[in-house]
Order: C-alpha cells, then structure tokens, then sequence
C-alpha cells in the first residue's frame, strides 16, 4: 500500500547511492566550470553565471569574490567589466540577498554591506565611458567604487551609478536612477532620484 512511510523507505534505500552520485557530479560541474575558466577566462564565468546555476554565490566565491556564507544569490546574476580578471572586486555581506537578473559592473569595487537586498533586475554601475566618439573630449572616463549600506533596499530595477555611497537601511525605489549619495534611513525614488521622504528614525 503507498503511502507517506512507503516514500521515506523508498527514499532511505536511494539515499545511499543517490549521495555520491550527487557528489559526482557535482564535482564534474566544477571541473567543467574550471575548463571554462580555462579557455576562456573570467569572461567565461561571467557567462556560466548568466545561467540558472544553483550555486552561484559559491562560483563568485570560487572566482575571487568576497562572499559572506549566508548571503543568498538568486541568480542568473550579469557581471561585466572584471577589471582584475577575477572578481575580487566584488564584496557581499553577511545576510545580504541579491535577486534574479541583478547586473553588476566591476570596473571598479561594489561593496554590498550586511543585510542589504539588491531586487531583481537592479543595477550597480561603477563606471562612465562616452567611447571613442566626438564627446570623448568633453566627457573623459570616469570610475567610481560603490556600496549598499548594512541593510539598504534597492527596489526592482533600480540603477546606482558610478562613485555612489548608498547609506545605511536606505530605500531606493523601484526604478530610480541614483546619481547621488543617498544619507543614512533616507527614502529615495524617481529619475533622477530625490528624497521621498525624510532621514533617520523618522522615516520609520
């Protein structure tokens, strides 16, 4: 007769062949991505990682980037510009959560502080490149590290521009473009981004 005891005694008789299989191929997953390293770079993780991969803060963790052990990468994540041929520019916090689709920009550092959420689809630029155009002149290149305060929101498809500090338990609104420093607490949104609301504890 099936049941619910009938699942488990099929599942304890799997389990002991069913785990090292796991393990296996676990293991040939991280070879191949070695072999993608290997042929192809930091550019060829960047492109495993546009993937749906169940592991990707472990991949950023292998490839150089700082990962704190809790924190959740949703995935696929998009990171371009790996200026240092790994990405150990990237630093992500304890607690933080980054959602699917997040696009990040390594040219220069991005520090994601404890307990930050980056929404689906949100953007962390570090850089400003006009190209080899008639504006070149005008508008040199600039770069500019950034970081997500301890506990900041970005909401979905919210954009962070380069050399921009976002403080600590801000909200940046669904969308917004930030293009300044957003204070301590303070409530953001809009393009460009303005204050929604007031700072600190009364913005609770």
């Amino acid at each position: 007769m099936s049941g619910p005891s009938t699942l488990r005694r099929v599942k304890s008789a799997v389990r002991p062949v069913g785990l090292p299989v796991k393990r296996f191929f676990r293991r040939l997953g991280h070879l191949r991505l070695r072999w993608v390293f290997f042929t192809g770079g930091i550019e060829g993780i960047q492109a495993e990682l546009r993937l749906y991969h169940k592991e990707h803060a472990k991949i950023l963790r292998d490839y150089g980037a700082d990962v704190a052990a809790d924190a959740i990468v949703v995935g696929p994540i998009n990171l371009i510009n790996s200026v240092t041929g790994d990405f150990s520019n990237l630093k992500i916090g304890s607690g933080v959560h980054i959602g699917s689709e997040v696009f990040l920009d390594l040219a220069e550092r991005i520090t994601i502080d404890d307990g930050a959420t980056l929404s689906m689809r949100s953007c962390v630029i570090t850089h400003f490149d006009i190209g080899h155009g008639p504006l070149k002149e005008r508008r040199p290149r600039e770069t500019g590290p950034v970081t997500i305060g301890a506990g900041a929101y970005l909401g979905v498809g919210a954009i962070v521009l380069h050399g921009v500090s976002v403080g600590r338990e801000a909200i940046v609104g669904a969308a917004a473009l930030v293009r300044d420093n957003v204070p301590d607490g303070a409530i953001v949104g809009g393009v460009p981004a303005r204050p929604l609301q007031a700072g600190g504890p009364a913005a609770e």
